[in-house]
């Protein structure tokens, strides 16, 4: 990635979304759980007490060492932190418990379920693959959160994923085309069934 694109990727995210927060946002409306010792390192104050702290690496910004990290979301209903590090090529999205400081990587920010008790994380990337292409479910309790699925081994994106309920996920299946060079959509949904979530298409996911 050339240094400019890089620069203009790195303004964009501190800026934030247009539906949502900006870290600068974020960082005041929550200015007693979190702060910034530093540019480069981000503090979050357990419930417990405890600091746990976040270190990047943003210069130099055409290095292969390079890495910018981000707060870009707080879900207080489930005590949960959402950070976004980006590297020169790729991104991953860092999900930290808000009581003991666990983290894990996700492949997308989440999007709660209705009812809160899961977390959706599904990413698009089929063409340049430089992040994870597939969907995660994350149960969430009052200790923290667990991994209850993933596939990011799909031929196909998912796209526009969203909750139609507590227990069913909904999105567009797009896939390229190498007949056509071109691209194909077809809908797509994930169910939560015995206990076991389970594709309405199982021949589709494999």
């Amino acid at each position: 990635m050339k240094p400019f694109l890089l620069v203009l990727l790195v303004l964009t995210l501190q800026l934030g979304a247009d539906d949502g927060m900006s870290e600068g946002e974020l960082l005041d409306l929550y200015a007693d759980q979190v702060f910034r010792s530093d540019d480069s390192t981000l503090c979050i104050v357990l419930s417990s007490g405890d600091t746990v702290t976040f270190v990047d690496d943003r210069k130099p910004v055409y290095s292969e060492d390079y890495n910018a990290l981000f707060l870009v979301d707080r879900l207080p209903e489930t005590n949960l932190w959402v950070l976004e590090r980006d590297y020169l090529e790729y991104r991953h999205w860092i999900l930290v418990n808000g009581i003991d400081g666990f983290s894990q990587e996700a492949i997308a920010a989440p999007v709660p379920s209705p009812d809160g008790t899961r977390l959706l994380c599904a990413n698009e990337d089929i063409m340049a693959g430089f992040t994870d292409n597939g969907i995660q479910v994350w149960r969430v309790s009052p200790d923290g959160f667990l991994l209850e699925f993933e596939d990011i081994s799909l031929r196909w994106g998912p796209k526009d994923a969203t909750w139609e309920d507590d227990n069913t996920i909904v999105f567009v299946k797009y896939e390229f085309d190498a007949q056509t060079y071109g691209f194909t959509t077809s809908p797509g949904k994930l169910l939560f069934l015995d206990g076991v979530w389970t594709p309405d298409d199982p021949g589709d996911w494999e």
